[in-house]
């Protein structure tokens, strides 16, 4: 059963902030929950900037520093051309140090599930948990169960990726993601798009993630649809999975997941019934607490 939904529930950052790192980059900051609490890295999906939290009051039951970063060009973070998922990772490490946030674990959202993952895959966070998660689509496996909006992104990005980088650059804007959000979601999703105070905390961090125009969003969309830079079957600190039966993102995972699970040896899956992509607001309770039980085990 689906955790109890507030719409009050979700709110702006209680702390916001910006960090240098050494080599003079910038990565931009916001926070939810007691500051000496267990940190949590939360990877939101595609263009969306550190704006976007969980419900608060879950938050704080469970005693959780919840951390957002913008991603390089996105929001405040300084824009790096030609960045990677392995840059990202050793950002993190770098951040997590100068905030005195050592051994989060992270949660990654969508399309942000490859960010999440590449910190597992450097053990730069303690645990994973992803949620409605993008897959390696770029993997010869899946490419056979690829909808044909996502194998036409897939192959453009595997054969022209500075070219497609530079078409989806100009291809997408806050208005438009938010419509494609909700247009491709199932009608599970619908209680949660039409919470007044989830769609302007969702929309002002859209709105945030173009800041800088849509250069960020371009560069984090080809790196999130290429082969990833990491084999997962290396990873060794715990991975969640959770999928639901009712997710009709064409960019998420094909086959809810179960490719993905055997191929991190440490991978636990959950599929929930009756419920679309927006499982991560539906299911706060259920996803945090198997993710702070399992990194209390190690």
């Amino acid at each position: 059963m689906a955790d109890p939904y507030m719409a009050t529930t979700v709110t702006p950052p209680e702390r916001l902030g910006q960090t240098r790192l050494a080599g003079g980059r910038r990565l931009a900051w916001a926070e939810w929950g007691p500051p000496t609490g267990i940190p949590v890295l939360l990877c939101p999906g595609s263009a969306t900037s550190r704006w976007l939290g969980l419900p608060v009051d879950t938050i704080r039951r469970f005693g959780v520093r919840l951390i957002t970063v913008d991603r390089p060009g996105l929001g405040a973070s300084s824009a790096d051309d030609g960045w990677t998922l392995r840059d990202w990772a050793l950002g993190i490490r770098e951040f997590a140090q100068v905030q005195r946030a050592e051994g989060m674990a992270a949660i990654g959202f969508s399309m942000g599930a490859p960010f999440a993952l590449a910190c597992g895959a450097a053990r730069v966070v303690t645990g994973v948990s992803l949620v409605s998660a993008t897959d390696e689509l770029a993997h010869p496996a899946l490419a056979s169960a690829l909808e044909p909006e996502a194998a036409v992104l897939v192959k453009q990005v595997a054969t022209r990726a500075s070219s497609a980088e530079l078409l989806l650059r100009d291809a997408a804007d806050a208005d438009i993601l938010w419509e494609a959000t909700v247009g491709t979601s199932h009608d599970a999703d619908q209680r949660i798009f039409a919470d007044p105070a989830f769609e302007q905390n969702y929309r002002r961090a859209l709105t945030d993630g173009f800041a800088q125009g849509g250069a960020g969003y371009a560069r984090e969309t080809v790196l999130a649809l290429s082969r990833w830079p990491f084999d997962p079957s290396t990873i060794t600190v715990p991975v969640d999975l959770w999928y639901a039966d009712r997710d009709t993102n064409p960019l998420h995972s094909p086959d809810l997941g179960a490719f993905l699970a055997q191929r991190i040896p440490t991978a636990r899956r959950f599929v929930v019934p009756y419920e679309g992509s927006m499982l991560l607001w539906t299911h706060t309770d259920a996803i945090l607490r198997s993710l702070l039980t399992r990194i209390a085990q190690q």
